[in-house]
């Protein structure tokens, strides 16, 4: 009876600490770790479950999988544990949301995430590298305010918004700093041939506004990937 109980209690104390512990166990011997939920059910006991995608379609099986399950189990918190490519985005980065599996200077990370009856979310990341068959953790950060379509708690087309206003925030911070660019190298000749009706001159720079773009699209198509869903989902995004 008491070795029950202090195993009882050895579970309730479970956190998203516990579970990170465990998967860079699993990454650090093996060398990777499949995408896996563990769902914990309504007397606190665990279930693991491994995630099976391939592309879009199955992934959204899956999360519809997961939250009937949740249901099922009477479960009031989850973790997911994957890896998964990231992208390093500062203010100061001057290019469109680019998907990380797109990036051509993307880094791997190990990706722990808890999710709570309440719609709460926690995620911790911890970037590595990989020397030889080594794995070399590097340092664990909380992402704030992170929300991906694996909280079956939520409702999935809000956590898509947010998802979605991420992305569309950086693309058109990336389009407005174009056009600055843009306008501080050719606004004054542009200006300069309306106003004087240079049709020729208007042509000129036109076309050498095009060139900048075009110029602007090549550097950025340097360091992005041809967009196709790999077979292990896990590494996508």
């Amino acid at each position: 009876m008491d070795a029950r109980r202090k195993e009882k209690k050895k579970v309730q104390k479970m956190n998203i600490f516990d579970v990170e512990k465990m998967a860079k166990d699993v990454l650090r011997n093996h060398g990777s770790h499949k995408p896996q939920f563990l769902i914990e059910d309504k007397d606190k006991k665990i279930i693991v479950v491994l995630a099976i995608f391939r592309n879009q379609k199955e992934k959204a099986a899956m999360r519809a999988a997961i939250k009937k399950m949740i249901q099922n189990y009477g479960s009031e918190r989850y973790w997911f544990i994957r890896e998964s490519w990231f992208s390093k985005i500062s203010k100061d980065d001057n290019k469109p949301f680019i998907m990380p599996r797109m990036d051509l200077n993307r880094s791997e990370a190990l990706i722990v995430s808890e999710y709570q009856k309440d719609g709460t979310q926690i995620t911790r990341m911890t970037e590595f590298k990989r020397d030889g068959d080594k794995i070399i953790f590097g340092k664990t950060k909380k992402l704030q305010e992170f929300k991906d379509l694996w909280n079956a708690f939520v409702d999935e087309e809000d956590t898509l918004k947010l998802m979605n206003d991420f992305s569309k925030k950086q693309t058109d911070r990336f389009f407005e700093n174009l056009t600055k660019e843009a306008m501080k190298r050719f606004g004054n000749d542009l200006k300069n041939a309306v106003e004087n009706n240079d049709r020729e001159k208007f042509i000129v720079i036109m076309r050498n506004i095009h060139e900048f773009r075009e110029k602007e699209k090549e550097r950025i198509d340097k360091t992005t990937l041809e967009d196709v869903e790999e077979e292990d989902e896990n590494n996508s995004n």
